[in-house]
Order: C-alpha cells, then sequence, then structure tokens
C-alpha cells in the first residue's frame, strides 16, 4: 500500500499496517478505499482490490474479487 500510495503522491514516508487506521479520512472513498487492522491492510482501487494474502499466492496482486472487510477501518485519501 505503502508503495502504490507514495508513487501517487498520497503518502509521504511507508507506513505499518496499523498506522493506516488513522490514514487519510474515515469511510470509503469514491476511487480508493485502504482497510486496514493490526497486522494486515489491503486496498481497493477503481473497484480492484490491491492484497498480500489469500488463495494461497504469495506476494501482493490485483484481485477482481472483494474479501470480508470485518474487523478492518475504512479510511482513503481526503478527494479520492
Amino acid at each position: 500500500m505503502s508503495y502504490v500510495l507514495i508513487k501517487a503522491g498520497l503518502l509521504r514516508s511507508p507506513a505499518t499496517s496499523g498506522a493506516f487506521a488513522s490514514y487519510g479520512v474515515p469511510g470509503p472513498g469514491r476511487w480508493i478505499t485502504i482497510y486496514a487492522r493490526n497486522g494486515h491492510v489491503f486496498m481497493t482501487l477503481c473497484g480492484l482490490r490491491l492484497d498480500t494474502s489469500g488463495h494461497a499466492e504469495r506476494g501482493p496482486r490485483w484481485c477482481a474479487n472483494f474479501r470480508s472487510a470485518s474487523g478492518y477501518v475504512m479510511r482513503h485519501p481526503a478527494g479520492y
């Protein structure tokens, strides 16, 4: 998440998964929504999910399907 947001000019330095729980503004965004909790973070960008876990695969990947957001805090960059 940090890499994508830094390259987009929406984050200054890398953040931990727990730190994203207070990033930006609360709630879902129009284009970008970050789902954060201690230990894991994932995001949706224009309807695609960027995640590092699931489906027995390793590393970050884009997925068209959504995962449960139970236990996560939703945040988004202001204006996005």
